[in-house]
C-alpha cells in the first residue's frame, strides 16, 4: 500500500489488501495493542469484514469479563469430602435394630454385645473400603471390599468397653463404642438362605499367660506372626459367630515341623478330626449363634529337636459357609 505521495506506509505489505491486514489483527494475542498505523480507505466489502472482526473481538472480550466476574462473585463450593461411615452387626444401645453406627458414628454412638464364649468376634463394613479400622482392645482385619472382622477376648465378668474407629485422610473419622458383657448362649432360627459368611476368631495362650489373637479372614501368602514358646505346649481357643443364621462347627488345626540333625518331619492335627462332610442345618432349626473349641496342644518334641508350626481356626455357619482365621505361628527352641 502506498500513500498519495507514492511512498509505502510502514508495516504494510503492498502486495496485500487493506482488509487482509486488518483481518490479520483478529489473530493477534489479546494482550498486544493494535497498531496505530492509519488504514487506507477500503471498499465496502473490506470495510464490512473489518467491522465484523472488531465486533467479534469486542463480544468475546465482554463475555470473558462477565465470566470472570461471575466466577469470582459466586458462592464457593465446600471442598470437604464426605465423612467415613461404617456399620456393624451389633445392636444399638437404644435397643434399635442391628447395624449400629449407620446414623452418625462420629463420637457418641454406642452398641451393646453379649457373648457366651471366651473369644468374641463381629463383622462390619466401612466406606470408603481403604479406610483404616482400629479397635482399642483386640485385632481388626479389613478386606478389599470394606468388610472387616474384629476379635477380642471376652470379659470373665462385668462389661468390657471397646472403641472402634475408622479413618481416611481428608475425611471426618467414624467412631463407635462397643460394650461387651457375658450372657447365656443364644440360639437363632436357621433361615432359608444366608449369603453372609460367619466371623471366626483364634487365640493362642502360652505358658506365661500372654494371648495372641487373630480374626478371620486368612490371606494367601501372608506370613504368620510367630510366638516363641518357653514350654512345648499351649492352649488354643477357636470361636465362630453368626448372630443371624446360626453356626454349624468350629475346628482347630495345627501344622508342625520337627527338625533334627538336618532332617524334617511334618505333622498335621485337627480338632475335631477332618471329615468330608458338608455342614447344613435345615431351615427353621435352632442353631447356636456362637460355638467355641478350646484345646490343649502338646508338641512333644524329641530331645535336641526344634519345632516350628502354625495354628488356624475354621468356623462354619449353619449353611456351610466358612470363615478361616489368619494363622498364628509358633516356635520352640
Amino acid at each position: 500500500m502506498r500513500s498519495s505521495r507514492g511512498e509505502a506506509r510502514p508495516g504494510w505489505d503492498a502486495s496485500r489488501g487493506a482488509a487482509d491486514h486488518v483481518m490479520a489483527l483478529c489473530h493477534k494475542p489479546w494482550h498486544e495493542p493494535l497498531p496505530s498505523t492509519p488504514v487506507a480507505p477500503v471498499n465496502r466489502n473490506s470495510a464490512a469484514r473489518v467491522i465484523g472482526c472488531v465486533a467479534v473481538r469486542s463480544v468475546i472480550a465482554v463475555s470473558l469479563s462477565l465470566l470472570v466476574i461471575s466466577c469470582g462473585s459466586g458462592p464457593k463450593k465446600d471442598s470437604r469430602r464426605s465423612p467415613v461411615t461404617a456399620t456393624v452387626d451389633l445392636t444399638k444401645a437404644t435397643g434399635g435394630a442391628p447395624d449400629a453406627g449407620t446414623s452418625a458414628g462420629h463420637g457418641n454412638d454406642v452398641a451393646n454385645a453379649t457373648t457366651a464364649v471366651d473369644l468374641f468376634s463381629f463383622t462390619g463394613t466401612v466406606d470408603p473400603p481403604r479406610s483404616e479400622v482400629t479397635v482399642s482392645d483386640g485385632v481388626v482385619r479389613v478386606e478389599p471390599s470394606g468388610r472387616f472382622t474384629v476379635a477380642t477376648a471376652a470379659p470373665s465378668s462385668g462389661t468390657k468397653r471397646l472403641r472402634l474407629q475408622a479413618r481416611d485422610a481428608g475425611r471426618e473419622p467414624w467412631s463407635l463404642e462397643v460394650r461387651l458383657s457375658r450372657a447365656g448362649l443364644q440360639r437363632v432360627q436357621v433361615p432359608e438362605h444366608d449369603e453372609e459368611a460367619p466371623s471366626a476368631a483364634l487365640a493362642l495362650e502360652h505358658d506365661d499367660g500372654d494371648i495372641v489373637v487373630q480374626p478371620s479372614p486368612s490371606r494367601a501368602g501372608e506370613r504368620a506372626e510367630v510366638v516363641r514358646l518357653g514350654l512345648p505346649r499351649f492352649r488354643a481357643i477357636a470361636t465362630v459367630r453368626d448372630a443371624e443364621g446360626g453356626t454349624g462347627r468350629v475346628r482347630v488345626s495345627v501344622t508342625q515341623t520337627e527338625r533334627c540333625d538336618g532332617s524334617a518331619r511334618e505333622t498335621v492335627r485337627s480338632y475335631p478330626s477332618a471329615q468330608i462332610v458338608n455342614i447344613a442345618l435345615p431351615p427353621g432349626a435352632k442353631a447356636p449363634a456362637e460355638r467355641q473349641r478350646a484345646q490343649l496342644i502338646e508338641l512333644d518334641p524329641r530331645e535336641g529337636c526344634m519345632l516350628q508350626g502354625e495354628l488356624l481356626a475354621e468356623g462354619t455357619d449353619a449353611h456351610g459357609r466358612q470363615a478361616v482365621t489368619a494363622h498364628i505361628g509358633f516356635a520352640y527352641r
